[in-house]
């Protein structure tokens, strides 16, 4: 069960990038998360993502190796949320 978990895990990494980078481009929404609206004014859209993204696939694998279940299904869930509301935004939903 957790190696389903990881991999959807780092496959909702994935398509946060894709649908973060459609949303934000789409100007119908700004980035939530202070820190990574910091990091993209200070190094850029993709950059400040794919950052974010390689430490979160990096604390997910953390999470994986140390068999910590409860804590990467909470993130995988968390994740699936915001995937969920970039769905939202990009489909005209609110």
């Amino acid at each position: 069960m957790l190696d389903i978990l990881f991999i959807a895990f780092i496959l909702l990494q994935v398509f946060d990038l894709y649908s973060t980078r459609l949303t934000l481009d789409s100007g119908k929404a700004h980035e939530a998360n202070p820190l990574v609206a910091w990091l993209i004014y200070l190094i850029g859209l993709i950059p400040a993502l794919m950052l974010k993204t390689a430490f979160s696939c990096s604390l997910g694998t953390w999470l994986y190796v140390h068999d910590q279940t409860e804590i990467l299904a909470a993130l995988t869930a968390f994740y699936g949320y915001f995937m969920y509301q970039n769905y939202k935004v990009l489909n005209g939903r609110k």
